[in-house]
């Protein structure tokens, strides 16, 4: 009983034949090992802010402040994208997500066709006093993994900092 390692270089899509010859105790058998690469399918949501942006009005009893947001959803997938999907949008006082930034809104993606957009936006009055001034706003697509993608790493979508 022999094992081995072989590494081969698969095109994207397309095959890749190996011949190969098997001695044990003096007697060689060859052998045709073919490798065939299949494109992945399914849904790849992602996105990017169109506008993130902060108006403030002076009260007298302070200032109060309204941060709003538009971000382009897409499917850039080769399948549909089932409803179910949820967009969360944070405040942030940088350019990670971490459990400390502030969950604003949960906004339903909808369903998406392959290379489908759609435009998600939200509004959130701060408290009396708060300011978003030098903070990023954090899009997180499908944050609960409603939907199953072909990539998982593309959904968290950062904004410029609101100056």
């Amino acid at each position: 009983n022999t094992t081995g390692v072989a590494t081969f270089n698969v095109p994207a899509s397309g095959s890749c034949t190996v011949a190969y010859q098997l001695c044990s105790y003096g007697a060689c058998d060859t052998a045709i090992l073919t490798v065939t690469a299949t494109p992945s399918t399914g849904p790849d949501l992602t996105g990017w802010w169109s506008g993130f942006t902060q108006r403030c009005k002076i009260l007298r009893t302070g200032f109060k402040c309204k941060v709003s947001g538009t971000l382009r959803v897409e499917n850039q997938g080769n399948q549909a994208a089932p409803p179910g999907a949820l967009v969360y949008f944070y405040l942030s006082s940088d350019e990670g997500w971490d459990s400390g930034d502030t969950l604003l809104r949960r906004v339903a993606v909808g369903s998406l066709g392959p290379g489908q957009r759609k435009i998600r936006k939200f509004d959130y009055t701060l408290p009396l006093g708060e300011s978003a001034r030098g903070k990023y706003g954090i899009a997180w697509i499908d944050a609960t993994d409603a939907v199953a993608e072909l990539d998982e790493t593309n959904n968290i979508v950062v904004s410029p900092q609101i100056r």
